[in-house]
């Protein structure tokens, strides 16, 4: 889903050094208006391990928004 909207697998973010998950979601949704649905319902990982909210980001960390998904 996220993929689809931001048409790309990959991209890459300018942000401020020791920046924190809200302001990459708030980069991500300023380049992705509609990402902004997934913002409160997706996970993040950094660097493929689970985000916590209070996390930091240092360059070229790799960070993927994981959204919910539905099965049974």
């Amino acid at each position: 889903m996220c993929k689809e909207i931001a048409k790309d697998d990959e991209i890459v973010l300018e942000l401020s050094p020791n920046a924190g998950l809200s302001e990459f979601w708030a980069a991500t949704i300023a380049r992705f208006p509609d990402l902004k649905r997934y913002k409160e319902v997706s996970r993040v990982a950094i660097n493929q391990i689970y985000a916590k909210s209070d996390d930091v980001l240092k360059e070229n960390d790799e960070v993927c928004i994981i959204p919910p998904v539905s099965g049974g």
